[in-house]
């Protein structure tokens, strides 16, 4: 549990109000903080009066109670929001208080001592933009206990009460102003030290910021040249198709540019997936698995080598859930992109679609029969733009855009596989709340 004084619950309404907003309470806290001085010190002030009374000194006694009535006063006025009034308030009146105290009351009595917690109080409760404010209490408190302290002023020596015993006061006022003053320096250092842990945690997630986008400029710088390169090859081959159609038989030279411009689109369209992905928020929506499912496949019927493929779907989530429909459809697409494309050529190929119920989801799961992924492989699968194969037709960005996604979503990918064998994927989505 934690017992710094501005975080207390039950003193102030300002600490209820921004309770549940760490950063305003934080920025806070010495207004929260000066509400429990004030809220404390009424108590003590009124204990005090009551204490005068039995000794007959209606004089102090009046006067206690008019210094409590002023504390209380300053603790409403900061509870209101008017923070540097309120201060401001407090540390002039009881610079003058205890001023006029000192005045009708013996100088063995030690009245003076109490400067000393206005001294901390005006270094606690200021803001560091508040910092003449700070400098001037401090100054002036300073200033008045050394007055007092060495000079023999006397304004108010018709007033003075000379009847009361010394000793055994000037005691109880030295102890209670050195643990007020105490308990003040130690808030003071509480605070030194939540601001100084603050620093230290903002210092760390700069740090961590910073790498973030060294990461990012990185990708960027490696994004855009792979982009370049692979948007170019094609175009180029397209530029030397042209000239070589126009004087021959077109047909075999058409089938060739229409090749290329099949992997133009598809990586056009893994560019946009990518982006979407990143610059869109989640749009979760009702959404019919099964459809789903059968939307992405029938999307992929015509895709090179899909007709050599059995689908086989397996749907065990019977009412539409709460998911990113698009961002679904862009995680189903690029698996079974990925399973067409490393499809075996040798035997009858087939591809599993499976979606579970799963705690707070669904588990899609997608195997096939294909050509497996190497082990030393396994470790880059999900990286932008790479290839396990660089005679691959594929981008290298679908299993990358996939772990993107998911990640996006909340959830994660994972592959299990074995060289010639094929490969199952498996997607855990958590569904929106």
């Amino acid at each position: 549990m934690n017992w710094r004084f501005w975080e207390a619950r039950n003193w102030s309404r300002l600490s209820k109000k921004y309770e549940h907003d760490p950063e305003a309470l934080f920025h806070n806290k010495r207004s929260i903080l000066f509400s429990h001085i004030t809220f404390a010190g009424t108590f003590m002030g009124l204990f005090h009066a009551l204490e005068d009374i039995p000794e007959g000194q209606w004089l102090l006694t009046g006067m206690d109670f008019v210094m409590t009535a002023f504390i209380f006063t300053a603790y409403l006025i900061n509870e209101s929001g008017r923070h540097r009034q309120a201060k401001i308030f407090l540390l002039s009146f009881l610079n003058l208080f205890f001023f006029i105290y000192a005045q009708i009351t013996p100088k063995e009595l030690g009245v003076y001592v109490f400067y000393f917690p206005w001294v901390a109080v005006a270094a606690l409760v200021f803001e560091n933009r508040e910092k003449n404010y700070r400098n001037s209490f401090i100054l002036l408190s300073v200033g008045l206990i050394l007055f007092l302290f060495i000079t023999k002023f006397n304004l108010l020596s018709q007033w003075r009460v000379t009847d009361m015993e010394t000793d055994v006061p000037f005691v109880i006022n030295l102890v209670t102003s050195l643990i007020v003053t105490a308990i003040f320096i130690f808030m003071m250092i509480s605070i030194n030290d939540s601001t100084e842990q603050r620093l230290i945690a903002q210092a760390q997630q700069i740090r961590l910021k910073n790498l973030e986008l060294q990461k990012t400029n990185e990708e960027m710088d490696r994004f855009v040249y792979i982009t370049s390169n692979d948007l170019k090859a094609p175009l180029q081959s397209l530029l030397g198709l042209t000239k070589l159609a126009r004087g021959n038989s077109s047909a075999e030279y058409l089938d060739r540019i229409d090749d290329q411009l099949v992997k133009m689109k598809s990586f056009i369209q893994d560019l946009l997936g990518y982006s979407r992905n990143q610059r869109t928020a989640l749009q979760p929506e009702l959404v019919d698995i099964r459809k789903v499912v059968d939307d992405v496949i029938s999307s992929l019927r015509y895709a090179k080598g899909a007709d050599d493929i059995d689908f086989q779907v397996f749907i065990r989530v019977r009412q539409p859930v709460p998911l990113d429909r698009v961002r679904t459809m862009i995680v189903l697409t690029n698996l079974l992109n990925n399973s067409i494309q490393y499809r075996r050529r040798d035997a009858a190929s087939w591809i599993k679609i499976m979606v579970n119920p799963a705690d707070k989801g669904i588990q899609i799961l997608v195997a096939d029969n294909g050509i497996g992924i190497r082990e030393e492989q396994r470790a880059h699968i999900f990286e932008m733009f790479y290839k396990g194969n660089e005679e691959s037709e594929n981008t290298g960005l679908g299993l990358f855009i996939v772990k993107e996604t998911a990640e996006k979503m909340g959830g994660s990918v994972q592959l299990s596989t074995t060289e010639n064998e094929g490969a199952c994927f498996r997607v855990d989505i958590p569904v929106a709340s």
